[in-house]
């Protein structure tokens, strides 16, 4: 990416609310107030878009689109958590964590890994897939953890997840990666491989492997790999420490509403990527029959904003 972010990165309209409702680490040498809050705002989510949009560019994994815009419709369903490292409040880098939802939407790798996917569901297990992670050129080796190690925003928004899942009683998280990335998260972050390299159509055919990181086994192979190098201290420490809450004692707002949920799909280029069956599940996770009806109901919507907008 080119340029710094500038300041439409940044939103706090109630800075002391901004703070109560975020993780917020201590000062480093490269960032004075890095934090991780998840997107709540559309502005918040819009500027994820922007950033996954712009870096996907730039890593040849997507064209150009007009709007500027990238999401998947499984991050515009409200059950999707769109997380933000930040700044401050100025927003660098982004991951989405998408539950699954086999009646629903499922999980996007589903496109290539439904079988194996469905062997965890035959066990009951409760999945999670990390997408869409995405940080800015300038800033994702700033961040250098207590043993001055650099971590990157990449390792705060893998915090972040790692305790929203632990929270929401997810047992396995799963991820596609580009198979040169397989050794960074098998050292890193412990994840396993559970199935062969496929070309991945979302991302222009670039090769992906599927990774699964179990959690129920994790304090146990975290255990046995403090024990054997000190390379996994700063993950041990963090998993065994989770003291921090998200917010405080206050709850997070309801996720994109289906208006601006159908805004984004539509400007971003989401809907025309998707396939019928998708685009249906899309719509009945917001409550309609089918693409049609939320159709007709969006633009609706539209209509009577414009007619209350204009003057009279």
């Amino acid at each position: 990416m080119g340029g710094s972010p500038g300041p439409k990165n940044s939103f706090a309209e109630d800075p002391r609310r901004d703070r109560r409702r975020s993780i917020r680490m201590g000062p480093d040498r490269g960032l004075r107030k890095p934090n991780v809050k998840v997107a709540e705002e559309a502005a918040e989510f819009e500027t994820a878009f922007r950033l996954v949009h712009d870096v996907y560019v730039d890593m040849g994994y997507a064209e150009p689109h007009p709007s500027g815009l990238r999401a998947t419709l499984h991050q515009l369903v409200p059950s999707t958590l769109v997380f933000l490292a930040r700044e401050e409040t100025l927003i660098l880098g982004t991951v989405s964590l998408i539950f699954d939802d086999p009646g629903g939407m499922g999980l996007p790798m589903s496109a290539l890994y439904q079988e194996e996917l469905d062997r965890f569901r035959e066990q009951g297990l409760r999945l999670a897939e990390v997408s869409a992670l995405a940080v800015d050129s300038q800033y994702r080796w700033l961040l250098i953890d207590e043993e001055g190690k650099r971590r990157g925003l990449f390792w705060l928004l893998h915090q972040a997840v790692l305790y929203y899942a632990r929270q929401k009683e997810v047992d396995h998280l799963v991820i596609t990666v580009n198979p040169r990335h397989v050794p960074f998260y098998e050292r890193l972050y412990l994840f396993e491989r559970f199935g062969e390299v496929k070309p991945y159509d979302s991302v222009r055919g670039a090769p992906a492997v599927p990774l699964q990181l179990d959690l129920n086994r994790l304090p146990e192979r975290l255990d046995r790999a403090m024990r054997e190098s000190d390379r996994m201290f700063g993950l041990g420490r963090f998993f065994f420490r989770l003291e921090h809450g998200f917010f405080r004692g206050e709850e997070r707002l309801p996720s994109l509403d289906p208006a601006t949920a159908w805004r984004f799909a539509v400007e971003g280029g989401a809907l025309a990527r998707a396939a019928p069956s998708e685009a249906d599940a899309f719509a009945r996770v917001h409550g309609f029959a089918d693409v049609a009806a939320f159709r007709v109901w969006a633009e609706a919507q539209g209509r009577e904003r414009c007619e209350t907008s204009e003057p009279s």
